[in-house]
């Protein structure tokens, strides 16, 4: 995917750098790779913060409907809902989809001579020889500012603003297959699943949350969901077989809990970039952290893991990023001066891991 429009992309090639993000330095006027989507969203806030230009988010409703009708597409594929048929629900769903992402290829434009007209307005003109002497020199300044600032303010806030959808899009994706599969695994035996139709009407729905994973294709979200997308296409193929053995019943089972294992360390890595941009926004202020508020934050990531393996994931990365929080959580208590900049640091490796 290739958004250049709004001073970025996804790099698809080289395959070494695939789902990296190509972002344009507004300044130099130059490209530079960042790592994943998370670390350019961060460079929109450090740009902004240098003009102090603030991002308003005016798509959470939209975001909230998106939500509710991908939730209700789990439950009706499941036959718990009996409201609206799954093909209008897989509609519905598709149009808010392509609402929600319409500000991708619409980035708002102005130009400078409307921003010399602007200021001109602003200034007016006079007519004293000395006054004009005097305030050309100012003039010339401001003109010079306001021209920079609204230069850089449509780009950059046309980028932040498609960071956000394609983060939010993503979090959504993960939220719903989470519950899904969440879903699936909680009936002891998969009784709902016994009869060949409903089965095949839950491997429809996997191959759909598997299509949707597909179009996560940017870091640090497109490894982890190739290999998820293999294990709910495994699942989805177990479940069209007209008769299942207790081998295909158990190697359903394994595929959906790597699928769950998968989402619980994507929603927590979420959640671990929230406090990440919490602790830079408290950095790029200069306004001390809220060592409360975090740990509290990071305890709630760590929580899911005290009884939980990774082991049946081809990677195995609970151990190391467990440890790295726990770090994070000790540099909350240091009283060294350099301790925030450790811990946001610190932060940032530790979600890497995922």
């Amino acid at each position: 995917m290739n958004i250049f429009s709004l001073g970025f992309g996804i790099i698809q090639e080289p395959l070494r750098h695939a789902g990296k993000i190509l972002t344009r330095n507004v300044d130099a006027d130059y490209w530079q790779i960042v790592e994943n989507i998370y670390y350019a969203y961060r460079q929109t806030e450090h740009i902004l913060y240098r003009y102090g230009i603030n991002f308003y988010r005016g798509e959470k409703n939209l975001l909230e409907d998106l939500r509710e009708t991908a939730l209700r597409l789990n439950l009706r594929s499941l036959g718990i809902d009996n409201g609206s048929r799954e093909r209008r629900v897989q509609e519905q769903l598709d149009g808010l989809v392509a609402r929600f992402t319409e500000p991708l290829v619409h980035a708002r434009k102005q130009t400078k001579d409307e921003a010399r007209e602007q200021i001109s307005a602003v200034l007016g003109t006079r007519n004293l020889p000395a006054v004009r002497a005097r305030t050309v020199a100012a003039r010339r300044r401001l003109l010079e500012r306001f021209d920079e600032v609204l230069h850089i303010e449509p780009h950059i806030l046309a980028r932040q603003r498609g960071l956000w959808i394609l983060i939010k899009l993503s979090e959504l994706r993960f939220e719903t297959l989470h519950r899904y599969v969440a879903e699936l695994l909680k009936h002891d035996g998969f009784k709902p699943l016994y009869g060949h139709r409903r089965r095949l009407m839950v491997a429809t729905r996997l191959e759909s949350l598997a299509q949707e994973l597909e179009a996560i294709d940017f870091e640090p979200h497109q490894s982890m969901c190739a290999l998820t997308i293999a294990d709910l296409r495994a699942a989805r193929d177990i479940l069209r077989r007209s008769k299942l053995t207790g081998g295909d019943w158990q190697a359903l089972r394994t595929h959906l809990l790597c699928c769950q294992i998968a989402t619980i360390l994507k929603r927590k890595q979420i959640a671990l970039e929230r406090v990440i941009v919490s602790v830079m926004r408290n950095l790029l202020r200069g306004s001390p952290l809220r060592p409360l508020m975090i740990k509290r934050a990071i305890r709630g990531i760590l929580e899911p893991f005290r009884h939980m393996s990774d082991e049946k994931l081809r990677v195995s990365v609970i151990n190391e990023f467990t440890k790295r929080l726990r770090d994070a959580l000790s540099l909350l208590d240091s009283r060294s001066p350099d301790a925030p900049e450790r811990l946001y640091k610190q932060l940032k490796e530790a979600s890497l891991l995922l």
